[in-house]
C-alpha cells in the first residue's frame, strides 16, 4: 500500500498499463481521458480532498486557506471560486501551505502548483510527449527510461546530504520547486516562479521587541493556529503534536492548548532514541508535556532498530537520508499506524528558528554590527590576542567574528556564513575527490536559490532564509512523504504563507536576537503565556551524530558500512581510512550505497 498519494499524467499504452495497477489500492480515485495524438490523461489518488465538475479534477495535497478570511479551503471550494483551473492558481488570494494539481476533462491541460513554503511537492518526468507527476517517488521510478544518478548530483550529496533546486537523485526526474507553478499543454510542462516572499513587498512595520509587539504578534498567530484545530474538528478528524521539548514544538502546543474546549486533553508524540546523547531529549520532552498538559507517548527507538528504519526510510522517500533522525520520524508514523490510533493529522514545530531565531543568531547579528566599522578585524584579532591568557572564551569570540568578517569578502569561501550553514562535511575530502571548482559551483547554486525567493536586508536574515529554503527543498517534503505512507498528514503552521508574512513586518535587527536572547519572539510568548519552565535553558542537540559514528566504527552500522563499494572518484587510502573513522563523510557514502541498492534494483526489476 503506497499510502496517500497521487499519479497523474498524459502517455499511450506501457504508461496507462503501469498506471492501471494502482486501482487495487483501497480507497484508490481514478479518472481517464483519451485525447488522441496527445495520449490518455490517467490520475490515481488516495488524497482525501478531491473535487471535480465537468470540467476539471482538483486534487489538494496541502492545507489552503483563504488569504482575506483564514478559513481552510477545500479541493470543491478552491475549484467552486475557481480559485485553481487547469490554466493556473489564483496564488495571491490564498494563505496556508499547499501543493495543487488540476486536469482538465476537455483537452490535454494540467497545471501544478506548489506554495513558496510548500512541503509538499511533485517529482515529474517529461519525455517525448509523455507527461508523468507524482508526490511518491516510487510510483514514478517505472516510468523513467533509465535509472541513473547524475554527476552532478554527487558533490551536493557529500557536503550538503540533500541535492538543491529542482535537482533530485535520478536522471529524467524533476522536483517542483516551491512557488513554482508548472503547466501542461499537451506538448511540454513549462515552470515558472509564480510565488515569492521578497521583504521590499512586507514593510517593515515593528522596529523594537516590546510587550505590545509580542501581543499583537501573538494574536495573530493564535488565531491562524485556531483556525486550524477549528477545521480538524469541524472534519472529525484527530489530531496530535510532535512534541520535542523545544520552544518551538512547545509553543505550538500552547497555541493548540490556547484553541481547545477547556478540559480538553491534548496528545502529543515524540520519539526516544535510546542513546546516551539522546537523553536530554526524552527530558525535555517529559518536562514540556508536563507542562503544557499533554497526554504524551514516547516511541521507542533501539539502537538495534535503527538499520532497518534506516534501510526502509530509503526505500519511501526514494533517495538517500540526510538527517540522521529521519528513520526515528519513520517510527512514530510506524506506530500511529500500527496501534490503529485515531489520529489522521501530526502538528510539527518545524521551521520557526530559520524565521525568527536559531543558536547561530548572536554571532551573527554582532557579524552584522562589525561589518560597518571600519578596521573591525583587526582590532577583534589584537583583542583576541589580549584575552586570551585571561579569558580563552572571549578571546576564541574575537577570533571567530574576525574570521567571519574576513570570509565576507569571498563568497567562494566555505567559511563565508552563506555557504558553511548546512555544511555536513569533511570538506577537504570533498575537494580532492570532485576538486575546488565543483565545491565552489554547489555553494553558488544554493545561494542562487534562496535569492530568488528573498530579498534579506542583513547577513543574520540571509542565513536564516536561506536554511529555510534547504529545509523545504527537502527535509520537509520527506518528512511529509514518510508520514503520507502511513495515511497520515502534516501540519506545518510555522509554514503558513500568514506566519511568514507577519514574521517579515518585524525589523530583522531585532526578530533574532534582541534582549540578550536568540529566538525572542516565541520565548517571550512561551514563557508570559504558560507554565513551560525557563525558556533559556538549552535544548541541546537534537541528533545523535556521535552514536552515529560509533555505530558506524563498530556497532550495528559497521557491516553496512564496510559492504559499501569504493566509488570511482575516492581513492582507496582515502576510503579505507573513512572506513575506519567513520565521520559525516562516511554518513554520506553509507546512504548513497543504501540507495543504490535498496531502490534502484528493485525498480529495475520489477517496478512497483
Amino acid at each position: 500500500d503506497p499510502g496517500l498519494f497521487v499519479l497523474a499524467g498524459y502517455g499511450h499504452a506501457p504508461q496507462l498499463a503501469l498506471a492501471r495497477s494502482l486501482a487495487r489500492v483501497q480507497g484508490c480515485r481514478s479518472l481517464m481521458r483519451p485525447f488522441g495524438e496527445a495520449g490518455t490523461l490517467f490520475l490515481y489518488t488516495t488524497h482525501r480532498d478531491v473535487a471535480e465538475n465537468g470540467e476539471a479534477l482538483v486534487v489538494n495535497l496541502g492545507l489552503a486557506r483563504d488569504g482575506a478570511t483564514g478559513r481552510v479551503l477545500s479541493a470543491q471550494d478552491l475549484l467552486d471560486r475557481r480559485l485553481v483551473t487547469p490554466d493556473g492558481v489564483a496564488h495571491a488570494e490564498l494563505a496556508g501551505n499547499t501543493t495543487l494539481l488540476c486536469v482538465s476533462k476537455h483537452e490535454p491541460k494540467a497545471c501544478l502548483f506548489r506554495s513558496v513554503i510548500g512541503v509538499n511537492t511533485f517529482l515529474y518526468h517529461q519525455s517525448n510527449g509523455i507527461f508523468v507527476c507524482s508526490d511518491a517517488p516510487a510510483l514514478l521510478m517505472p516510468f523513467l527510461p533509465r535509472l541513473e544518478i547524475p554527476s552532478d548530483v554527487y558533490v551536493h550529496h557529500f557536503l550538503f546530504r540533500t541535492v538543491a533546486g529542482q535537482m533530485t537523485y535520478l536522471r529524467d526526474m524533476y522536483r517542483l520547486e516551491h512557488g513554482h507553478q508548472a503547466n501542461w499543454t499537451g506538448v511540454e510542462l513549462k515552470s515558472r516562479l509564480v510565488q515569492d516572499t521578497r521583504s521590499r513587498s512586507l514593510p517593515t512595520v515593528v522596529r523594537t521587541m516590546d510587550d505590545v509587539a509580542i501581543s499583537a504578534f501573538y494574536g495573530r498567530v493564535e488565531r491562524m493556529v485556531a483556525a486550524y484545530v477549528a477545521w480538524l474538528r469541524q472534519q472529525g478528524y484527530g489530531f496530535a503534536t510532535l512534541l520535542s521539548g523545544g520552544v518551538d514544538s512547545s509553543t505550538l502546543q500552547m497555541l493548540i492548548n490556547h484553541s481547545l474546549p477547556e478540559g480538553e486533553t491534548p496528545r502529543s508524540f515524540s520519539y526516544a532514541m535510546l542513546t546516551p546523547m539522546f537523553i536530554h531529549e526524552v527530558e525535555n520532552a517529559r518536562s514540556a508535556s508536563a507542562a503544557l498538559g499533554t497526554d504524551h507517548q514516547f516511541v521507542e527507538v533501539r539502537r538495534d532498530d535503527y538499520p532497518d528504519l534506516l534501510c526502509r526510510t530509503t526505500e519511501i522517500i526514494g533517495q538517500p537520508v540526510g538527517h540522521e533522525s529521519m528513520p526515528c520520524q519513520l517510527a512514530v508514523a510506524r506506530h500511529l499506524a500500527m496501534h490503529r490510533l485515531p489520529i489522521q493529522f501530526l502538528f510539527i514545530g518545524v521551521a520557526s528558528d530559520t524565521l525568527l531565531g536559531t543558536e547561530v543568531s548572536r554571532r551573527l547579528r554582532q557579524l552584522d554590527v562589525a561589518r560597518k566599522i571600519p578596521l573591525a578585524g583587526p582590532v577583534l584579532r589584537a583583542a583576541a590576542a589580549v584575552l586570551r591568557p585571561v579569558l580563552p572564551d572571549k578571546a576564541y569570540g574575537s577570533r571567530e567574528l574576525a574570521r567571519l568578517l574576513a570570509a565576507l569578502g569571498d563568497e567562494h569561501s566555505p567559511a563565508h556564513p552563506l555557504n558553511s550553514q548546512a555544511l555536513f562535511a569533511d570538506l577537504e575530502m570533498v575537494e580532492r575527490c570532485f576538486g575546488p571548482e565543483a565545491v565552489r559551483e554547489a555553494f553558488a547554486c544554493r545561494r542562487s536559490i534562496a535569492a530568488a525567493y528573498f530579498e534579506a536586508r542583513s547577513i543574520a536574515e540571509q542565513v536564516h532564509l536561506q536554511q529555510l529554503t534547504a529545509l523545504l527543498a527537502d527535509e520537509q517534503p520527506l518528512i511529509t512523504r514518510m508520514y503520507s505512507t502511513f495515511r497520515q498528514k502534516v501540519l506545518y503552521p510555522y509554514l503558513d504563507r500568514e506566519f511568514m508574512q507577519a514574521v517579515f513586518a518585524i525589523d530583522p535587527r531585532v526578530r533574532f536576537y534582541w534582549g540578550g536572547r536568540a529566538k525572542p519572539i516565541v520565548k517571550r510568548m512561551l514563557e508570559t503565556r504558560s507554565n513551560y519552565p525557563d525558556v533559556d535553558r538549552p535544548k541541546g542537540h537534537s541528533g545523535f551524530d556521535h552514536d552515529l559514528w560509533g555505530w558506524m566504527r563498530e556497532g550495528v552500522l559497521r557491516d553496512m558500512v564496510h559492504a559499501i563499494e569504493r566509488p570511482a572518484f575516492m581513492g582507496r587510502a582515502d576510503f579505507e581510512r573513512k572506513l575506519e573513522q567513520p565521520d559525516w563523510f562516511t554518513w554520506n557514502m553509507l546512504t548513497l550505497n543504501l540507495f543504490r541498492k535498496h531502490v534502484l534494483p528493485v525498480c529495475r526489476g520489477r517496478g512497483w
